[in-house]
């Protein structure tokens, strides 16, 4: 099953709901690619990209002193090691991508719901209340 976006996954923070949208996408090209070298240059645009999305994320965090940063940015340090893992099992043909497919919708999907969902809520609270976040 490759990764797809599903609008239950929306978070309600317009950058971080396209964020993750565009990691998905991202996600479902390598799970789709069907050459080493397409599929190593997916694994590394998807790293870059999910660090890109997890350096915005966790300046929100601190810009609203998140009580969960720490453990929230430990999922993030967490996934970023295993793509880092991806990258290097692709390119010594040590990794079969079928199995990839479910580990990263899997890992992003729950990631989303269960932790960026709180995030966003907190910030929703906080811009309900004149605070500017963003």
């Amino acid at each position: 099953m490759l990764p797809r976006w599903n609008d239950t996954y929306l978070v309600g923070h317009s950058s971080m709901d396209s964020q993750h949208k565009e990691i998905l996408d991202y996600a479902a090209s390598l799970v789709s690619a069907r050459t080493c070298e397409m599929q190593v240059l997916c694994a590394k645009g998807l790293y870059d990209l999910t660090l890109a999305h997890f350096v915005h994320e966790e300046a929100l965090m601190r810009s609203i002193q998140y009580v969960g940063l720490d453990e929230h940015k430990e999922q993030h340090w967490r996934l970023l090691a295993r793509l880092d893992e991806i990258q290097h099992e692709i390119a010594g043909h040590q990794l079969h991508i079928n199995i990839l497919d479910t580990e990263i919708n899997e890992w992003l999907v729950t990631h989303i719901i269960n932790f960026d969902a709180d995030l966003s809520a907190q910030i929703g609270s906080l811009q309900y209340w004149g605070c500017d976040v963003d």
